[in-house]
Parts: structure tokens; sequence; C-alpha cells
């Protein structure tokens, strides 16, 4: 399955500084789901969406959902601390 998506590479995110880099624990999966969740990350690397880090001063918790025709979709959960690092870009609506 190609990822139907377009991939942004070079993507910089702004944080004020000084900011803490937020590392959160990872959230309970159950065990029947893990050959699934390996498979959908490694056809996530595969097709460069993500990459593999050694080391990461930031991790968000990811949630496994099932969708209603059997996929399994990953969601970051990126409010336990990256959101509130970010710099508001805040524009007015015409």
């Amino acid at each position: 399955m190609v990822c139907p998506t377009p991939i942004i590479q070079g993507v910089t995110i702004e944080a004020p500084l000084p900011y803490v880099p937020v590392l959160k624990k990872k959230r309970p999966i159950p065990y029947a789901s893990i050959p699934e969740l390996d498979a959908e990350i490694d056809r996530l690397v595969s097709d460069g969406v993500i990459s593999p880090v050694d080391h990461s001063e930031w991790a968000a918790p990811i949630v496994a959902v099932k969708k209603k025709n059997g996929q399994l979709c990953l969601c970051a959960d990126f409010s336990t601390g990256l959101n509130n690092a970010l710099q508001l870009h805040q524009q007015k609506l015409p």
C-alpha cells in the first residue's frame, strides 16, 4: 500500500527558547495487536513517512485504533507536551 498523503521533508517546527523536551511513557497496547502494530510501523518506515532514530529528546505516546474496515490507524498524542512548546502563529481571518 502506498502512502496516500504527500510526504513533507525538511519541515521545521519553531519552539520559543528555552523549552524543555518532554518524554512521555508509552501507552499500553493489547498484546494481540503487537504483530499488526509492528507491521504498520514497518510499512510507514518503508513508505518514508517515518524514520527510525537512535535517540530523541521528544517522545509522544501513540494510540492504535482499529478502523471500521479492520485496518490499524496510528495516532500520536502531541497534547502531552509538544503542543505546549510550539510557537503560535495567529493570523487574522479576512
